[in-house]
């Protein structure tokens, strides 16, 4: 508290007193020590509104520096979650197409049964299982 103005206001008044009753060496004394402790408050003021400044400044930093974290994070867990949906949407995809490779084995099986029992029962009989006319005319052209 002996810093501020008020205080040093004491040396002033103690200069204008020596100067009045024409003391000048005591009266440049007090003035010089007043103008001494008014530039260090001075000095001091500057000093903390510098510290207050580059708090305000660190804190504004860090701010930023957490926002800019967390929409990082954000950005990671949506591109997660896109990796993740995208994986599973391969998996159905491919399970889908496994099932459709099955289906289709599994009716080009019956198809290929199915001509075949037509085609012996286009060449033979069906009560006697020989050979039917048909089928008896075009092996003989063939000998």
């Amino acid at each position: 508290q002996l810093v501020l103005p008020e205080f040093n206001q004491v040396h002033l008044l103690l200069s204008e007193s020596f100067v009045a009753t024409e003391q000048y060496k005591l009266a440049y004394d007090q003035k010089k020590l007043y103008r001494d402790k008014h530039r260090d408050y001075r000095k001091h003021l500057k000093e903390q509104r510098l510290l207050k400044l580059n708090t305000k400044y660190e804190t504004d930093l860090k701010l930023k520096e957490n926002e800019l974290l967390v929409s990082q994070h954000k950005l990671q867990s949506l591109q997660l979650s896109d990796a993740e949906k995208q994986s599973k949407s391969q998996f159905l995809n491919l399970v889908i197409l496994f099932v459709t490779a099955i289906i289709f084995a599994v009716l080009l099986l019956r198809q290929l049964k199915i001509r075949s029992v037509l085609q012996k029962l286009s060449n033979t009989d069906s009560l006697t299982g020989l050979y039917n006319r048909r089928n008896l005319f075009e092996r003989e052209i063939s000998y």
